[in-house]
């Protein structure tokens, strides 16, 4: 499995240990202090089309609620939020926007692949095989693609 970060964050600003060292905006809290609405949802739209775009790439056509955290017992219309739960595109489109809003936490996972979203406006994807197309869309849209192993597998996939 090839696993990646993929993130608004430049490289040429992480230290040795890899720390992001510029002052940037983190979350959709920080609209209106750090970040504009508009200039946030286009960053929001990035990282969720990108994510599409490494799946469709490997012909994944869907994913499954492995893990939820919800203490605000937030839900989604027409979306079963439990365990187990299987998300077409549709589906993860509005999920992952959740994500990112901090409406909940949830992993989305198949056998050979998943979707991890991180503190501090990180995402990590695996899927089976190297995404050219998909690495080259997440540039397009101002987003980069590291070699990283997402911190939130607790087994191999």
């Amino acid at each position: 499995m090839k696993q990646f970060r993929v993130t608004k964050y430049n490289p040429a600003y992480r230290d040795a240990q890899g720390r992001y060292t510029k002052d940037e905006w983190i979350s959709y809290s920080d609209i209106g202090k750090n970040v504009t609405k508009e200039e946030y949802e286009k960053v929001e739209s990035a990282y969720i089309d990108t994510a599409l775009k490494f799946l469709e790439e490997q012909n994944i056509i869907e994913l499954r609620i492995s893990y939820l955290e919800n203490t605000q017992n937030n839900q989604e219309p027409g979306i079963s939020l439990m365990a187990g739960t299987v998300l077409n595109f549709e589906a993860l489109k509005q999920v992952m926007k959740s994500i990112l809003r901090e409406k909940y936490w949830v992993k989305l996972e198949t056998d050979n692949s998943f979707i991890h979203f991180g503190y501090d406006y990180y995402m990590y994807i695996g899927v089976p095989h190297e995404p050219q197309s998909a690495r080259q869309f997440a540039e397009s849209r101002g987003l980069y693609v590291e070699d990283c192993l997402s911190p939130y597998i607790k087994n191999k996939l």
